[in-house]
């Protein structure tokens, strides 16, 4: 499979999502008397972001967009979700592009790993700490602390969509090499040489101290409803490791723990799993993650 194959999805998304029907004009969610109001003035706190960050817009409006989440005013004042999806685009082809030119031999499955590794709300969470996105962001505080993480990841995103909207695709890749990959210490040529990527997942939950994950079925959406796929994810409780597809439960198991590998568990590569911490395990064809 050629990379411009593998691209040109997210490609095509973005041209659609970035056109507007007119020149210019940012669409948003924002009723008709807000989206004719006057431009809002930027907090300090926001002013400081753009300052510190050494970014610029055509209008305070699609910063102050890009940073709203739909919690805020219960989704009445224009928020980041359109932003966001361009946004997501937007990095899945940039960081595509890097990790096909820098590791062109690359299987299929560790070229998703490695993409997914620089992807992950783990790390859109930390990039977007490092700039200080939830400093600025507009949300619901009353929804709990716990979802801050989460919304951060978000905003961070939508705040790559703004970039390419307003700036074009060269301004976004280039906040996207310099926020984000080239500060994320991401082991390609370790994700690539796991061979066992089940055992691997439950040696390194073993060193947090951690139980093996449970395999739970999920529904096939998007490109997976009319194939012959099984969807599973990988959940420690409520928090969902990796998923991954394939013909069998035990195919999306082995996907689904190179996903969590990447995702969780990228930096823990850097210390090899020795044979020590997997010899009592069954072997990847016979482990499973799916209760009895």
């Amino acid at each position: 499979m050629s990379f411009r194959s593998l691209i040109r999805p997210a490609a095509a998304a973005l041209r659609q999502t970035a056109a507007s029907p007119a020149a210019g004009t940012l669409r948003t969610y924002a009723t008709a008397a807000a989206a004719t109001s006057a431009p809002t003035a930027l907090t300090p706190a926001q002013a400081a972001f753009l300052e510190r960050n050494k970014l610029s817009f055509s209008s305070p409006d699609t910063l102050l967009q890009a940073l709203t989440h739909k919690t805020y005013t219960h989704g009445k004042t224009a928020y980041s979700e359109r932003l966001e999806f361009l946004g997501e685009k937007a990095l899945d082809m940039f960081v595509s592009k890097h990790v096909m030119d820098k590791h062109s031999d690359l299987s299929a499955d560790a070229f998703r790993a490695a993409v997914a590794a620089y992807t992950s709300p783990m790390v859109l969470t930390q990039v977007g700490r490092s700039l200080g996105v939830h400093e600025a962001m507009r949300w619901n505080t009353n929804i709990g602390k716990g979802a801050e993480n989460g919304i951060v990841a978000k905003i961070t995103k939508a705040l790559i969509g703004a970039i390419y909207h307003d700036k074009g695709a060269a301004a976004a890749q280039k906040f996207i090499r310099s926020k984000l990959i080239e500060p994320t210490p991401v082991n390609v040529e370790a994700l690539a040489n796991v061979i066992d990527p089940k055992r691997t997942l439950v040696a390194l939950l073993a060193r947090r101290q951690l139980e093996a994950p449970v395999t739970k079925v999920l529904p096939a959406v998007g490109r997976h409803v009319n194939a012959q796929v099984t969807v599973v994810g990988l959940y420690l409780g409520t928090r969902k490791l990796g998923q991954g597809a394939g013909p069998t439960v035990e195919v999306a198991e082995i996907r689904a723990a190179r996903d969590a590998l990447a995702k969780c568990f990228a930096t823990d590569l850097a210390k090899p799993v020795q044979p020590g911490e997997v010899s009592k395990l069954a072997s990847e064809e016979d482990l499973t993650f799916v209760e009895a």
